[in-house]
């Protein structure tokens, strides 16, 4: 009862301060410089309505093609069909993080799309279902590309897969030329670019301890993405502005984490659909394309289990994205360290735990003895207990006593 007093004082209060009507606008004399101000308006939305022009897709001469990348730490499967990572398997655990079917509707594959607009980032890309040309540099190297026409001038797209045999990390880096000859202004003159809606392995979601977020780092603080809320807008999208460092989302065991290299966001977009999937972008904003001129921007993109020192290893900003508590942390990594060391000596986790139960055991003898004792005292006191309640079970005070 005093939890539900509360929570309905701070929703009063809020109200209150921060949810207060909006005064009818009174009919007011109108000035000449508003006249001025309406007959610009036209002009505006001509100027707006050129700025969003319709985006199309030029005919490529791509088709479906998969190319099969292996290095020391996964297996990852390339596809044309978006320039998307269609398969990633952690070598260590043989585990697939690239999960397409899900109950919340998301696409799964690894797609690392660039969004033009906040329709595109709900809802399907120009470039998501297009077979890109794509050229092979080496093994562990792969360049894609498709053409974009904005305001009827050819921007070429570029996506470059970069990989390393050893690292825990891999390189996307988007290069766009204007191959026209005119300027180009992007709808809202920023991208949007996200590394996937969805994040494996294929868990039972319905148990609350597998979750699913999108998080990012921003003005050096880690934060992580709640769908809805009791303070929320209830829009298909949150936008957190300010220097955003890196974007991911998040498992219950693994991230995946694009982290710019030499640049910050100005904001983070996240959707906020109950039936959708947790994609999470950072908005870069662009100038203005000129004939010729291009655009590069590169990420480090970490996919892994939350392994502090895997993340200190691609960046030390990586850190926090291990999400643990840090009352939680040092007992953790202690037990960890003994369990590890045990490990060293038998080089089988099963008896491992079962030595490490029984010197837990030994060590924690003195206060199961002390517990035992103290129960035998309190259940020989019993019947004396039994006594006073009957004596005086219409004086509570003094049965108390």
């Amino acid at each position: 009862m005093v939890a539900i007093a509360l929570s309905l004082a701070v929703w009063l209060i809020w109200s209150y301060f921060f949810m207060k009507p909006k005064p009818q606008d009174q009919e007011a004399p109108v000035s000449e410089a508003r006249i001025e101000e309406k007959a610009k308006e036209p002009v505006k939305k001509a100027e707006e309505a050129r700025a969003a022009a319709p985006v199309t897709v030029s005919a490529t001469q791509g088709k479906l093609e998969s190319y099969t990348v292996s290095t020391s730490k996964y297996t990852a499967v390339l596809s044309t069909k978006g320039a998307s990572i269609a398969s990633l398997i952690l070598k260590d655990r043989n585990i697939q993080l690239v999960v397409g079917e899900n109950q919340f509707k998301a696409k799964g594959v690894l797609d690392f799309p660039i969004h033009l607009t906040e329709a595109e980032f709900l809802g399907k890309g120009s470039l998501d279902d297009v077979l890109w040309n794509v050229e092979k540099i080496s093994d562990l190297q792969y360049r894609f590309s498709a053409i974009l026409t904005v305001n009827k001038e050819p921007l070429r797209i570029e996506k470059l897969y970069t990989f390393t045999d050893k690292n825990d990390y891999f390189k996307i880096s988007y290069r766009i030329v204007n191959q026209g000859r005119e300027e180009v202004n992007l709808p809202g003159r920023a991208l949007i670019i996200s590394p996937s809606d969805f994040l494996g392995p294929a868990m039972d979601f319905n148990n609350s301890y597998n979750v699913l977020n999108g998080i990012y780092f921003m003005n050096n603080s880690f934060e992580k993405m709640e769908k809805g809320g009791l303070f929320s807008s209830g829009g298909d999208t949150k936008i957190a502005e300010g220097a955003t460092q890196w974007i991911g989302v998040m498992s219950r065991y693994f991230l995946i984490i694009m982290l710019p290299e030499d640049f910050s966001g100005t904001s983070v977009i996240t959707d906020n659909r109950s039936t959708a999937g947790y994609r999470t972008g950072i908005m870069v904003p662009v100038e203005t394309f000129k004939p010729g001129n291009h655009m590069e921007k590169s990420f480090k993109v970490y996919i892994g289990g939350k392994d502090k020192e895997a993340l200190r290893a691609v960046d030390e900003k990586l850190v926090d994205a291990a999400d643990v508590s840090k009352w939680i942390e040092p007992i953790r990594d202690f037990l960890l360290w003994s369990l590890i060391k045990i490990n060293s000596l038998f080089g089988n986790f099963g008896w491992s735990l079962v030595i490490f139960s029984l010197i837990t055991k030994i060590i924690l003898l003195p206060l199961t003895m002390r517990s035992t004792e103290s129960m035998k005292k309190l259940q020989a006191l019993n019947p004396q207990i039994t006594e006073i309640r009957a004596k005086f079970k219409d004086k509570p005070d003094q049965m108390n006593k």
